[in-house]
């Protein structure tokens, strides 16, 4: 009964690739396996659909205003909060299991000033496709991730060191991988009475972050927001994108993952999550006569739409880049990666140095919570 189970199990978890020119369907464990079998070994990962949210709400995240969900399958469709947009969407990316430069790659960026989309290329950008199973980096879990994809302009860095937007995590047997990026944004309004004319100070202040995950680009984001207005501000917007890119060669149709729940437990305090994140500071102001007998209490002056004129506007950016290294790791069963404990189905335990058969096992993660994983032939 276990052996016709472990069979079942295997056909569904496992990716089976037909040889080239050949019916035969050979079971492979990971994705580089098979490109390493194939006559073509390198892959054109092109982007598939974008998710954007545009969430309004409290700073503390507690309380939502609103919120909007759209998917497009063309970055053109897409507007970035405030014309502001600090990196480039992934459009296609030649990459392969061995570490290349000279590949072809393009990026969707936007121009504030033409308010419009264009597209940037380049012929030499250093890529690779790592089996997740032989290497960490600090700061993620991949316990439930398959492959990374890293991508530099000019060669791959020798120290295996990466920015964060560097980088793309497939969480699928298939070649799927997922980028992500948030903008939080928080207008600061400050008004001042010179002479019979009130003066009106708008500033919208944004933190931005390309990060790895959902929850880690938002943290990054909100928190370097966050850092920059005052304490008296309750309201921020966030717009965060989920760019998919895939195979084109394969029909898969991947399930949506940028459902972000946003509440106070989503963003962390530390610092440490804030990666690739950069603040921009945005200044407007606007004057309007008052009356002498309003200074007094200006406070009750109530500027109409039609009196707020736009008089200058600056930009002052800085960027703070957080970078990760990428390890070798020694040969080790991958349930043991990040897992507190693993059972057998019988409930029977493995101990930490046991190589574990292929099989289906209980797993207990980081999060306290037990998954029933799948440890893949060797």
């Amino acid at each position: 009964m276990f052996k016709k189970l472990l069979i079942i199990s295997l056909l569904w978890a496992g990716v089976s690739f037909a040889a080239e020119g050949s019916k035969e369907e050979v079971y492979i464990r990971n994705i580089c396996d098979t490109l390493a079998k194939s006559k073509d070994k390198s892959v054109d990962l092109t982007l598939s659909y974008i998710e954007e949210t545009h969430w309004v709400g409290s700073k503390d995240l507690k309380t939502t205003e609103s919120v909007q969900k759209k998917r497009v399958k063309n970055y053109a469709d897409l507007k970035p909060l405030y014309d502001q947009f600090g990196e480039k969407i992934p459009y296609i990316i030649k990459a392969q299991c061995l570490a290349t430069a000279g590949n072809p790659a393009k990026f969707a960026q936007f121009d504030k000033d033409q308010k419009q989309w264009s597209l940037f290329e380049s012929q030499d950008f250093g890529t690779q496709i790592l089996d997740i199973n032989h290497i960490t980096f600090p700061g993620y879990d991949a316990s439930n991730a398959y492959n990374i994809l890293v991508f530099k302009q000019g060669n791959l860095p020798s120290n295996a060191q990466y920015q964060t937007s560097e980088m793309m995590i497939s969480k699928s047997y298939e070649l799927t991988f997922d980028w992500w990026y948030a903008l939080a944004a928080a207008k600061i309004v400050t008004k001042k009475v010179e002479g019979n004319v009130e003066k009106t100070s708008i500033r919208v202040r944004f933190g931005i972050s390309a990060n790895l995950d959902s929850l880690s680009t938002l943290n990054g984001a909100v928190n370097s927001l966050v850092q920059q207005v005052p304490d008296t501000l309750s309201k921020i917007e966030i717009q965060l994108f989920h760019a998919v890119l895939t195979d084109p060669r394969k029909n898969v149709e991947t399930q949506s993952s940028s459902s972000v729940e946003i509440s106070s437990s989503s963003v962390a305090s530390s610092s440490s999550s804030v990666n690739s994140s950069s603040s921009i500071e945005k200044v407007s102001s606007s004057s309007s006569e008052i009356s002498s007998s309003s200074v007094e209490s200006s406070s009750s002056v109530l500027l109409s739409s039609s009196s707020f004129i736009s008089s200058s506007s600056e930009m002052q950016s800085s960027s703070s880049e957080r970078t990760t290294y990428i390890k070798t790791l020694v040969n080790v069963p991958r349930l043991f990666n990040n897992a507190i404990e693993v059972r057998k189905l019988d409930g029977s335990l493995c101990t930490p140095n046991e190589r574990l058969n292929p099989g289906i096992y209980y797993v207990k993660m980081q999060d306290g919570r037990w998954y029933k994983k799948v440890e893949l032939p060797r």
